[in-house]
C-alpha cells in the first residue's frame, strides 16, 4: 500500500511540474502576443487615415 502511495506521490508531483510549464509557456506566449499587437498599434499609428467622403 505504501509502494502505491509512493508512486501516487511520484506521478503527482511530475503532473505538478509539467502544469508549472504549460503555464509559464501560456505566460510567456501570452507576453509575445501581448507585444505583437503593441507593435501592430505602433505601426498603424504611424499610418495616416485616408479621407474617402466623395
Amino acid at each position: 500500500m505504501s509502494e502505491d502511495f509512493r508512486i501516487l506521490t511520484e506521478d503527482f508531483s511530475k503532473l505538478t511540474e509539467v502544469l508549472a510549464k504549460v503555464t509559464e509557456d501560456f505566460v510567456i506566449l501570452t507576453e509575445r502576443i501581448f507585444g505583437l499587437s503593441k507593435g501592430v498599434e505602433k505601426l498603424t499609428e504611424q499610418i495616416p487615415v485616408i479621407d474617402r467622403t466623395p
